[in-house]
């Protein structure tokens, strides 16, 4: 037998190592590599909103290269994200490229496109986006595709603790938006490419994955609605969430990674359940939001606002929530054609709605009202229980400047109808945005529109007015309203769905039983009234003096003036009880 060299045994046992471990082969390029597990993985899935939000978000992503180089060890950042359409990407000036025809190319090359990879501290985001392409047209709210993100992520940066970010436009929940996506009716590209996530989706997406977060952070608008909250609160230890609008801006990222890479010594596992445990994340977290609002204020954002929410402690919130709307229903059913009309004023004059768009509430506003006005129905021990239990569950709470100088604490928004029906309002703006510095403007009768001018002079400059307005109804009609002033039904339809199949089989709803309030409730405020019967019967909520005077004392965002003399009122009233 011819004896082999000690070169040719070499060859065949490195051939043999090969087969053994073929993941090898690739290196640092497959799956299949054996990863060290970090503390921290953070689960990036984001989108630009049409090209609302794309500068924005590659911000947020670039603000993560610049924590620090400890925190990079400790926290590792997979990133998926969806970029606007080309003709978007164009119109924004996303990449701010000088060469047109270089500006072009780029905008082509990742219009539509989404990226996937994990984020490294010693590359660019420019540059980790080449190569890292791996679809176009993905429809961002198939809860598919966030399973596919996480199981990758999770494969990708194996660690003893998860965060799911997910930045985006929100619109925290109503129920025509949040139809399961496989009662969905096919999309076209561009359906798919305007699409949000909903928090149908959402859920649907991190369950599939059999994965509890530790974080779940909605860099995005309203997420902060009871229906929201309660949906997630078996998918995550925290929520960060936000009960208005959240800027442009979005989140310091910096400040987060450093928070959480610094808190590596004393992160042990986070789920909570003696109610005192875990100081040290939660002060990371505190953190993280003051800097968030900080960096708001300094842009002059007037609305804002940001909270983290224990959900281990929602439990025992849900259960008198549950209390309180089998009073509330008692009182408005059984109390008497007074308790009644006092119960319809106060929906009527004294809600704060936290959005000009969908009808999305203050609970505690409400709460505080009915407390203040029927003593005997809603005793101030009882109430006071109510707003423990729900200030309980906030590890923070930030409010923007204007907010504060108001001393406010909203909490909580909630949906509220009248008799199961509720109204999306579409507003178009024109001319320049809203300065409080340079503008004054005037409500037209129907507080429909609102015109700005220059403080010296009378010359309209811009202004803001409602262009649609939807009705969505339990029963699944919808009518859309474009000619208001006409009462003109320009197309009557239908959503998609019903209360039954979609509000009433929220983990929400099943604890609070709040639908039941929804549909009895027969007196609507402006903010949800149709605004074809305000033009019908001639409904006038507002003292527009006051309303311009607030504007005057601070005020600097005319959509939200909708409500500020209500806010104003309850103010003065609640500092006379």
């Amino acid at each position: 037998m011819k004896h082999l060299s000690v070169s040719t045994l070499a060859f065949i046992f490195a051939v043999l190592q090969i087969f053994a471990h073929p993941y090898m082969v690739y290196g640092n390029l497959t799956t299949g590599d054996i990863k060290d597990t970090t503390e921290y993985t953070i689960m990036f899935y984001g989108d630009g909103g049409d090209g609302d939000l794309d500068s924005n978000i590659i911000a947020n992503i670039k603000q993560i290269y610049k924590a620090k180089n400890i925190s990079h060890k400790n926290v590792k950042v997979a990133i998926q994200y969806r970029f606007s359409r080309s003709a978007k990407l164009k119109d924004k000036k996303v990449f701010n490229e000088t060469d047109s025809l270089k500006n072009e190319k780029k905008c082509n090359r990742y219009g539509s496109a989404s990226c996937r990879f994990v984020l490294d501290k010693q590359k660019t985001f420019d540059f980790q986006i080449i190569g890292s392409r791996f679809g176009r047209n993905l429809d961002i709210d198939n809860p598919k595709h966030l399973t596919d993100f996480i199981n990758w992520a999770k494969n990708e940066c194996p660690a003893k603790h998860y965060v799911l970010i997910l930045a985006g436009h929100g619109n925290g929940y109503v129920p025509h938006y949040n139809i399961p996506y496989s009662q969905q009716p096919p999309k076209s590209d561009i359906d798919k490419d305007l699409s949000r996530l909903s928090l149908i989706s959402m859920v649907e997406g991190v369950r599939a994955t059999g994965m509890h977060f530790d974080i779940i952070y909605w860099d995005a608008c309203l997420m902060n609605t009871l229906e929201c909250i309660y949906e997630q609160k078996d998918l995550a230890d925290y929520l960060i969430v936000s009960t208005f609008n959240v800027p442009g801006k979005g989140g310091d990222y910096t400040t987060f990674i450093n928070q959480l890479g610094s808190n590596i010594a004393d992160a042990t596992h986070l789920a909570d359940t003696s109610f005192g445990n875990n100081e040290s994340i939660e002060k990371a977290l505190k953190k993280f939001c003051k800097a968030t609002i900080a960096g708001w204020d300094n842009e002059k954002i007037t609305y804002s606002d940001i909270s983290v929410i224990k959900t281990s402690r929602l439990d025992y919130l849900g259960k008198v929530l549950a209390r309180f709307t089998d009073k509330l229903i008692d009182a408005y059913q059984n109390g008497g054609e007074k308790v009644k009309q006092t119960i319809d004023k106060i929906c009527r004059d004294n809600m704060w709605k936290v959005n000009a768009r969908y009808p999305y509430y203050s609970f505690r506003i409400f709460t505080d009202y009915l407390s203040i006005k029927l003593p005997e129905y809603f005793p101030k021990a009882h109430h006071i229980q109510l707003i423990s239990a729900m200030d309980y569950c906030f590890v923070s709470q930030e409010y923007s400047r204007n907010l504060r100088k108001n001393e406010t604490t909203t909490g909580c928004s909630v949906l509220q109808c009248t008799k199961g029906y509720y109204t999306e309002l579409t507003w178009t703006t024109w001319g320049e945005p809203y300065d409080a510095s340079k503008h004054h403007f005037t409500i037209s009768d129907d507080c429909m529109t609102f015109r700005f001018f220059n403080q010296q002079g009378d010359s309209c400059v811009g202004g803001t007015s409602v262009s649609k307005e939807e009705i969505f109804y339990n029963d699944g009609k919808c009518i859309t309203i474009k000619n208001m002033k006409t009462d003109k039904t320009t197309k009557e339809s239908n959503w998609g769905s019903s209360f039954n199949d979609t509000y009433k089989t929220l983990v929400f709803d099943k604890i609070t039983g709040w639908s039941r309030w929804l549909e009895i409730n027969d007196a609507p405020s402006l903010a949800f009234y149709s605004m074809n019967d305000v033009f019908k019967k001639g409904l006038k909520f507002y003292d527009y003096k006051k309303i311009e005077k607030a504007a005057e004392q601070g005020s600097t965002d005319a959509k939200y003036m909708l409500d500020w003399c209500t806010w104003k009122r309850y103010l003065k009233e609640k500092e006379n009880n």
